[in-house]
Protein backbone atom coordinates (compact mmCIF):
# COMPACT_ATOMS: atom_id res chain seq x y z
CA UNK A 1 0.00 0.00 0.00
CA UNK A 2 1.17 3.53 -0.76
CA UNK A 3 0.38 6.30 1.71
CA UNK A 4 0.16 10.02 0.98
CA UNK A 5 0.60 11.91 4.24
CA UNK A 6 -0.13 15.59 4.87
CA UNK A 7 0.72 17.50 8.05
CA UNK A 8 -1.85 19.75 9.72
CA UNK A 9 0.89 22.34 10.20
CA UNK A 10 1.55 22.65 6.47
CA UNK A 11 -1.13 24.73 4.74
CA UNK A 12 0.23 24.06 1.26
CA UNK A 13 0.25 20.31 1.93
CA UNK A 14 -3.35 20.52 3.15
CA UNK A 15 -4.33 22.34 -0.04
CA UNK A 16 -2.64 19.59 -2.06
CA UNK A 17 -4.63 17.02 -0.07
CA UNK A 18 -7.89 18.84 -0.82
CA UNK A 19 -7.02 19.04 -4.51
CA UNK A 20 -6.27 15.30 -4.64
CA UNK A 21 -9.62 14.60 -2.97
CA UNK A 22 -11.35 16.80 -5.54
CA UNK A 23 -9.66 15.19 -8.55
CA UNK A 24 -10.67 11.58 -7.90
CA UNK A 25 -13.36 9.42 -6.29
CA UNK A 26 -11.80 8.52 -2.96
CA UNK A 27 -13.52 6.15 -0.52
CA UNK A 28 -13.59 7.11 3.14
CA UNK A 29 -11.29 4.84 5.15
CA UNK A 30 -11.04 4.14 8.88
CA UNK A 31 -9.58 7.19 10.64
CA UNK A 32 -5.89 7.29 11.46
CA UNK A 33 -5.05 8.87 14.79
CA UNK A 34 -8.57 10.26 15.01
CA UNK A 35 -8.26 12.02 11.65
CA UNK A 36 -10.00 11.25 8.38
CA UNK A 37 -8.37 9.02 5.78
CA UNK A 38 -9.37 8.14 2.21
CA UNK A 39 -8.49 5.29 -0.16
CA UNK A 40 -8.28 4.95 -3.91
CA UNK A 41 -7.00 1.66 -5.37
CA UNK A 42 -3.66 0.93 -3.61
CA UNK A 43 -3.25 4.40 -2.09
CA UNK A 44 -4.39 5.91 1.21
CA UNK A 45 -4.44 9.67 1.80
CA UNK A 46 -4.30 10.88 5.40
CA UNK A 47 -3.31 13.72 7.70
CA UNK A 48 -1.16 13.73 10.83
CA UNK A 49 -1.09 16.50 13.43
CA UNK A 50 2.66 16.84 13.77
CA UNK A 51 5.30 18.04 11.34
CA UNK A 52 6.56 15.09 9.28
CA UNK A 53 10.14 15.40 10.50
CA UNK A 54 9.04 14.84 14.09
CA UNK A 55 6.84 11.77 13.44
CA UNK A 56 8.77 8.63 14.32
CA UNK A 57 7.73 5.11 13.27
CA UNK A 58 5.01 6.30 10.92
CA UNK A 59 5.39 3.25 8.68
CA UNK A 60 4.95 0.87 11.60
CA UNK A 61 1.89 2.78 12.85
CA UNK A 62 0.33 2.78 9.37
CA UNK A 63 0.80 -0.98 9.00
CA UNK A 64 -0.77 -1.57 12.40
CA UNK A 65 -3.70 0.77 11.85
CA UNK A 66 -4.62 -0.25 8.29
CA UNK A 67 -3.43 -3.88 8.40
CA UNK A 68 -1.57 -3.27 5.14
CA UNK A 69 2.10 -3.63 4.26
CA UNK A 70 3.63 -0.20 3.67
CA UNK A 71 5.29 -0.09 0.26
CA UNK A 72 5.78 3.66 0.09
CA UNK A 73 5.12 6.71 2.26
CA UNK A 74 4.95 10.02 0.42
CA UNK A 75 4.95 12.94 2.76
CA UNK A 76 3.26 16.02 1.40
CA UNK A 77 5.59 18.67 2.80
CA UNK A 78 5.79 22.06 1.27
CA UNK A 79 9.06 23.90 1.21
CA UNK A 80 7.44 26.79 -0.59
CA UNK A 81 7.83 30.14 1.11
CA UNK A 82 5.84 33.15 0.14
CA UNK A 83 8.03 36.01 -1.04
CA UNK A 84 6.65 38.15 1.81
CA UNK A 85 7.75 35.73 4.51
Amino acid sequence: MRFLVASEGDEAGLRQREELLRLASWTREEPFGGREAWRIRDMILLTIPEVHLYRDHLDRDLESSFDEQVDLVVRRPSFHRHRDG
